[in-house]
């Protein structure tokens, strides 16, 4: 199973500017990556390419999700088939078949290899990316990634050669700017101590760049927080926060200049003001609720971040946020809490966590058939989970009768085989449809065979490893089993 992984800076940067223009049956599928759903991008692309192998957009958009999941390989073989069928004559498909190289550089670097190989990757994301600017010059943004080749190469003077080339060209666009500046900040880091003489000139330097690339292309958030982190080294606070601050209002949902400020340690009160006059961002949001949980104001900290959601239903911080303060209303003001577990819901179509926690509540409140009804969609949206698959197998086991409590079945026997078969670890759901299958097995479907072998995979499985050993209820039905 794919897990979401972090991104890296240079991703980030590019997810920050429009790529390729999709046609209107990708659209939806956009929006999905849009809104950081890529798994479910991957599923739809990969249908959609197996049913018609020259659908060249869909190959790239394909191609843009595998690097995300750093499956490099994939990525290269989709954007090269989605090349293969445009004769090699689009160059946004070659300006990702170059950020393809660009990462595998990256990661590289992070995996430690030599220095060769990692400038090897660079180089070869360099040719890429001529490839494209003899395809259309006017690509700015392609511009300053060949200077990023060039930096991480070494060639430094060719690097600023690039940057200066791409401002020149195109005065407007930030991209020029933020990588000489950030180049600039880095290198006056790395010298000496970071406070020699001469990198007081360049860091100088560098907060010049920000902030003429500010005034002629922004305002643009990455600008001002790189602005305020070279203010920083040269202990400056209270003007780096004044970036951060301009940062948030040029892009509310720019979480990094969020984070610095709560790393400046800067009081709840302004934080939550701040966050307060973007009430339509839900990053905003999600720092107010944040702060106003901290203050045990959790109603005040739910009702700061829900309206957001609506908006943006796919910020997951603040979607954390708002459950976090439901589940803790719950004991205190159901309505409240169960009224905000539904909106959740409806927000994030992919997300399972709210459907479950409502059904957990209605089972526990006695509601059966509305407790099924959303442990289904839990379900539906997490097939994998095996507390899920065991908490809906436990409705039809403990309340129906019949047809209807035979469904547990499969539930249960799909919780034990995704461990014992597909190599899962073993989650409380999986130890605790060992116990329901034993009573299945004697209560409903009496088979003491199968009683006495999941009783003591209940009890082997757990044994030194669980949170608890051997159940009461697992032992009784062993017990039962066992006699003559």
């Amino acid at each position: 199973m794919r897990t979401r992984i972090l991104l890296t800076v240079a991703l980030a940067l590019f997810l920050a500017v429009p790529t390729l223009a999709t046609p209107a049956n990708l659209s939806g599928i956009r929006d999905m990556v849009d809104r950081g759903c890529y798994q479910e991008a991957v599923r739809d692309l990969t249908a959609i390419v197996e049913k018609d192998g020259e659908d060249h957009a869909a190959y790239a958009l394909l191609g843009e999700c595998e690097i995300f999941f750093q499956d490099f390989d994939a990525a290269e073989n989709a954007i090269s088939r989605a090349l293969d069928l445009v004769e090699d004559k689009n160059p946004t498909y070659w300006k990702i078949l170059g950020r393809v190289s660009f990462e595998r550089g990256i990661q590289a670097y992070a995996n430690r290899a030599s220095a060769n190989v990692i400038k090897s990757w660079f180089a070869d994301s360099e040719v890429k990316f001529k490839r494209c600017l003899s395809l259309n010059p006017d690509d700015s943004e392609v511009r300053w990634w060949f200077g990023w080749a060039k930096e991480w190469q070494e060639y430094p003077i060719e690097a600023r050669k690039a940057y200066d080339e791409q401002i020149a060209r195109f005065p407007k666009a930030p991209g020029g700017y933020l990588r000489l500046a950030s180049m600039l900040s880095q290198k006056a880091n790395g010298t000496g101590n970071g406070f020699t003489e001469e990198a007081e000139r360049l860091r100088a330097e560098a907060i010049k760049v920000f902030t003429t690339g500010n005034e002629l292309a922004g305002p643009n958030a990455e600008i001002l927080y790189g602005k305020g982190l070279a203010l920083e080294w040269q202990r400056k606070g209270p003007d780096a926060f004044k970036c951060y601050q301009q940062a948030v209002a040029a892009d509310p949902d720019f979480d990094k200049a969020w984070r610095r400020m709560y790393e400046l340690k800067t009081d709840a009160a302004t934080m939550i003001s701040m966050a307060k006059k973007y009430p339509k961002s839900a990053t905003a949001s999600m720092w107010a609720a944040y702060y106003l949980a901290q203050a045990g104001k959790t109603r005040e900290a739910l009702n700061a971040v829900l309206p957001s959601l609506k908006e943006q239903g796919e910020n997951w911080g603040a979607f954390q946020q708002a459950f976090a303060a439901a589940m803790k209303l719950l004991s205190s003001d159901a309505p409240t809490a169960i009224a905000a577990l539904k909106t959740l819901n409806e927000v994030n179509e992919f997300n399972a966590d709210a459907a479950n926690n409502l059904g957990l509540y209605y089972r526990d409140t006695g509601k059966y058939e509305e407790s099924k009804k959303w442990y289904l969609v839990a379900a539906e949206r997490s097939p994998q989970s095996q507390d899920v698959l065991n908490d809906l197998a436990l409705i039809y086991l403990f309340h129906n009768a019949g047809a209807e409590q035979k469904k547990c079945l499969p539930l249960l026997l799909k919780t034990v085989a995704m461990v014992e078969d597909d190599g899962f670890a073993p989650e409380r759901g999986y130890w605790d449809a060992l116990e329901n299958l034993c009573k299945y097995y004697w209560e409903v479907d009496r088979q003491p065979e199968k009683v006495i072998r999941y009783a003591d995979m209940r009890y082997k499985t757990t044994l030194g490893v669980a949170p608890y050993n051997m159940s009461g209820s697992a032992l009784h039905y062993k017990k039962l089993a066992e006699k003559p």
